[in-house]
């Protein structure tokens, strides 16, 4: 295999690889990437010709003769998915740098396609420019046709991205439009309709209607927050397209990636892009197998996957607020856009049996499923169900995108922290999220008074 380098202008280096594939899924059969997802507990996917999408080994169809195997059991947080983006027949790999002498990000283009064998590529641009760097570049070879047929991925080499940490315009691409619609969303703006909550990337409801403090909170895994007059906004985390990976979809119809108001009416006709959660993206010349490939990390925090479940008990639980546990009392359960169900409880004594109710209450085990698809050009913020079939995939985005990939599917089985868990201080609270389901507008909140706790894993077998 030949490896090429070129040193032109601020180009900095080009990897050639193989010639140009003649078919490119949206403008033939074949992708032009081979997507999978990886997590620990399971074997690499791969593509099965028998069946449409990618499916995982582990999944329980087999292939062949294979015997069917279990969903691997992963906790809520603590883990990492894997995207790769594998271009087994990619044309160049080049890394641009602006930052210097022109003021501008850097970044990698990813070269799918090039049907006239001559590289330009000087409208491979990020979309923002903000008139910091050229708004083209010069050709990558000399007399190229005047028609720039070059298929692209555009993409930054940013090995970590964490929430509320501010990040870096030069080595990150955070900036501009980019990052603007990473800042999380204010509450203000989507009650007072600025914002319409089917637009929004941030989930918000209302706790403890009763209090007088009660407003919008937000829930699902912490990102940040919105413009607070700090920096710990700008970290381009959260909910939409990356600004690392631009053109990568996944997609989860879980827990805050689901669009509702803070009065839980849901809108199921649409899901926010989780792409944004990515934390970390490298390369690979060659892979294993042959492949160009981008690999784009996803550390799986708290409240990432987790199912929404609100519960509504119309008291305070305070351990050292002296108030009598009534002989019978109701709590009130809402998990996402499910029916509110109400449980009669007898026989608690304690703000900490209340408690343990609360956590039997809570789902301890469930299955999620993770799909993902690479577009050209960027990948939107909101996936909607354009075929109104009621689910999310990548079908609904061909009515507006080109695919660069078949979808990638993962399912897992994933337990709650607080299921495995038991705790050695005689009370302690976890995290609730208290609502008012019964329209009676009582105040209720937990408080033990300490925030500590030490536990002792059981696992499920």
């Amino acid at each position: 295999m030949d490896i090429k380098l070129i040193s032109v202008s601020v180009i900095a280096i080009s990897v050639a690889i193989t010639p140009a594939l003649s078919n490119g899924y949206g403008y033939g059969r074949k992708p032009l990437i081979d997507l999978t997802i990886e997590e620990p507990g399971g074997e690499a996917q791969g593509y099965a010709s028998q069946f449409p999408i990618y499916l995982p080994q582990n999944y329980g169809y087999g292939y062949g003769n294979k015997r069917r195997k279990k969903l691997p059991l992963l906790t809520e947080d603590g883990w990492v998915l894997s995207f790769r983006l594998a271009a087994p027949e990619s044309i160049a790999l080049l890394s641009t740098r602006l930052s210097n002498a022109q003021g501008g990000p850097n970044y990698e283009t990813l070269v799918l396609k090039d049907p006239d064998g001559c590289l330009d590529l000087s409208h491979a641009l990020p979309t923002y420019d903000g008139g910091d760097f050229p708004a083209d570049l010069d050709p990558i070879e000399d007399d190229c046709p005047a028609i720039q047929d070059e298929t692209f991925m555009l993409f930054n080499i940013d090995y970590d991205d964490t929430p509320g940490v501010r990040d870096n315009y030069v080595f990150g691409g955070c900036e501009g439009p980019k990052q603007e619609r990473l800042v999380d969303d204010a509450y203000d703006d989507i009650e007072s309709n600025v914002i319409d909550f089917r637009d929004s990337n941030k989930a918000y409801v209302i706790k403890n209607p009763a209090s007088a403090f009660a407003t919008g909170s937000p829930v699902g895994p912490f990102t940040g927050g919105p413009d607070n007059g700090g920096t710990e906004h700008l970290d381009c985390f959260g909910y939409g397209s990356d600004e690392d990976v631009t053109s990568l979809v996944v997609m989860v119809n879980t827990g805050a990636a689901r669009i509702f108001d803070a009065d839980l009416n849901y809108d199921n006709t649409r899901i926010r892009n989780m792409a944004g959660f990515v934390s970390g993206v490298t390369r690979e010349y060659l892979d294993r197998n042959n492949a160009t490939t981008v690999v784009a990390h996803m550390p799986i925090r708290r409240n990432m996957l987790t199912p929404l479940t609100f519960f509504d008990i119309d008291m305070p639980v305070n351990e050292f607020g002296g108030d009598p546990i009534p002989a019978a009392f109701d709590i009130w359960r809402k998990i996402e856009d499910g029916p509110v169900e109400t449980f009669t409880i007898t026989g608690a004594t304690t703000p900490a049996d209340v408690i343990n109710e609360l956590i039997a209450l809570t789902p301890s085990e469930f299955k999620v499923e993770i799909r993902a698809v690479v577009v050209e050009g960027d990948a939107p913020e909101f996936i909607d169900d354009t075929n109104n079939d009621g689910r999310f995939t990548a079908a609904d985005l061909r009515p507006k995108y080109k695919l660069l990939s078949k979808e990638a599917v993962r399912r897992i089985n994933i337990v709650t922290t607080p299921s495995l868990a038991e705790e050695r201080d005689p009370f302690e609270c976890p995290p609730l999220n208290f609502v008012d389901l019964n329209g009676n507008d009582e105040d209720q909140f937990c408080d033990d008074g300490d925030g500590t706790s030490r536990s002792a894993v059981r696992l499920p077998r």
